[in-house]
């Protein structure tokens, strides 16, 4: 895959998590990585860095400095243990990522 945008990064990666809160609520249990991969699948994404496309553009760098998410805040942790770990509350995560898309939104419009 070439590589990501910042826009392209954000607009797949909440797609992509619509879609698994989608499962979620549908009783789709098969797991969080499981259904990363399966969205990647079937919209014929290939070799995406950890299934995620946040991970795939700041694939290469260093760290995870250049997360989208941590460009926004730089105290985002996809992995953190707590509220918004995306393992174990995905909902919490996708509404994390909501939250931050709309204050990155809100500071290209300045």
């Amino acid at each position: 895959m070439k590589k990501l945008t910042l826009n392209q990064a954000w607009t797949l990666c909440l797609k992509q998590w619509k879609w698994i809160i989608g499962e979620l609520d549908k009783g789709d249990e098969g797991g969080i990585r499981t259904l990363e991969r399966v969205w990647c699948e079937k919209h014929k994404y290939e070799k995406i860095c950890s299934d995620c496309f946040f991970c795939e553009y700041n694939n290469g760098r260093s760290g995870c400095a250049f997360c989208p998410a941590k460009i926004i805040d730089k105290n985002f942790n996809c992995c953190c243990v707590g509220e918004y770990n995306f393992f174990d509350n995905p909902r919490a995560f996708y509404a994390k990522l909501l939250s931050l898309n709309e204050k990155r939104l809100k500071g290209k419009k300045k």
